[in-house]
């Protein structure tokens, strides 16, 4: 019952047999090699007598002493893309007999350890061939070479193989998979990588890391897309965002009203979802006032706009959110102005500046100057009265004006005069 070792080998005396008969002696050597023996060996034998004859050394066969193969790193081994987008997973593996010794490697990208509806890629290094695991995780599709102008692809995942390479050196092989994700993949996934060699030996399944796939939120609608108000006219704005990861998934929202895309004069509005939180720009463009929740009784206000906190709402359902902003527009921002809204995600994955439609701020139009505003005059004499109006959005822009004389304001028995412009 002894083990007699050294730092290469193991013999184990207790399953050591010695037979002998006849003219022949057999042993049977019960060995165990230890990692740091790998490799190719080749096997000897020398026997002598008592009368100090021998036979030997003689080579009488070839040992491997295998190591699994190892699952060494993943990189990056986390982060977010967002659908559509091509990512580059660099892979690297090992073997202590030579990388060329490992016959096929595994990424497997998923919420856990199947290929279905998922990434499971496959490179057989023997025929360097890369393969994709089919929708059911049934079959492989592919095999074409690291390089070849081919994409490989099931519902889920595409791998791009022209973007796709090996290289091998001493003991490591490295892959680089560039690999794109469809829309019906998002969320969060593990990373796992896997290696067998020649003889067989497996690492076996390691999480070597995680990844998000996003889908980017989007921009719905504008309600009204365009129209008028007057200044110091309480106004109802809804903006409608989407993000198919969920609502919640969005983490701030813009609407902007201005002559072009900046918050410098004009109405920049910002709804935080993640602190509930609504600002507006100062009138320079160059920070944000309020921090108000929406249903609060605040009012954020510049020199151009009003937003009234308290009937300013928030409605979020499965994957839409919808901000109804009421605003009054000041008469410092009078003309026609356009609307373009922004939104992003909580993996700052965005949509916008988009132009979504106009809205006319109106300033009223005044009375400006009569002459002669007194005098007289006999009946029967013409008489010239010079009367004065202006609009700021343009004189086009004045529907009609009056010109009554009578001694009050009444169009009965006198003089009432309507222009329709």
């Amino acid at each position: 019952a002894n083990t007699i070792e050294n730092s290469y080998v193991k013999i184990d005396c207790a399953q050591t047999t010695v037979s002998g008969t006849g003219t022949t002696m057999t042993v049977k050597w019960a060995v165990t090699f230890k990692d740091a023996f790998v490799g190719k060996k080749n096997v000897y034998m020398y026997v002598k007598d008592d009368a100090n004859a021998y036979h030997g050394w003689i080579n009488k066969g070839r040992w491997t002493i295998n190591v699994a193969p190892t699952v060494d790193s993943l990189s990056p081994t986390s982060g977010v893309s967002l659908t559509d987008q091509a990512v580059t997973f660099t892979t690297v593996f090992s073997d202590q007999n030579g990388w060329q010794d490992i016959k096929y490697v595994h990424l497997l990208i998923n919420t856990s350890i199947s290929g279905s509806k998922g990434f499971l890629g496959y490179y057989v290094q023997n025929t360097n061939k890369l393969y994709l695991r089919n929708d059911a995780d049934s079959v492989w599709i592919g095999g074409y070479t690291p390089g070849s102008a081919n994409v490989i692809e099931n519902s889920y995942v595409k791998l791009d193989c022209s973007q796709t390479s090996v290289s091998g050196s001493g003991n490591t092989m490295t892959i680089n998979w560039s690999v794109i994700f469809k829309p019906t993949c998002v969320g969060a996934k593990k990373c796992y990588l896997y290696a067998k060699d020649d003889t067989n030996v497996a690492s076996g399944w390691a999480q070597k890391g995680a990844w998000t796939i996003n889908q980017g939120p989007g921009v719905d609608s504008l309600s009204p897309d365009s129209g008028m108000s007057n200044a110091g006219q309480e106004v109802t704005i809804t903006t409608v965002f989407s993000d198919l990861d969920g609502w919640q998934n969005i983490q701030y929202v813009h609407i902007l009203m201005n002559t072009g895309i900046s918050g410098t004069n004009g109405f920049l509005g910002y709804y935080h979802q993640n602190t509930n939180k609504l600002y507006l720009m100062n009138d320079a463009g160059t920070g944000w006032l309020g921090g108000y929740a929406p249903g609060s009784a605040n009012v954020i206000e510049n020199a151009y706009v009003k937003v009234d906190c308290a009937k300013t709402a928030i409605v979020g359902s499965g994957n839409t959110m919808t901000v109804n902003w009421v605003v009054t527009f000041k008469s410092a921002f009078a003309g026609m102005k356009n609307v373009y809204l922004f939104v992003r995600d909580d993996y700052n994955a965005y949509y916008g500046w988009i132009w979504k439609g106009t809205w006319l701020i109106n300033q009223a139009p005044t009375v400006d100057t009569l002459v002669p505003d007194n005098g007289s005059s006999k009946a029967g004499e013409e008489v010239i009265f010079t009367t004065t109006f202006s609009d700021l959005d343009g004189w086009q822009n004045i529907q009609y004006v009056h010109f009554m004389v009578n001694t009050g304001i009444s169009g009965v028995n006198g003089c009432i005069g309507y222009y329709v412009q």
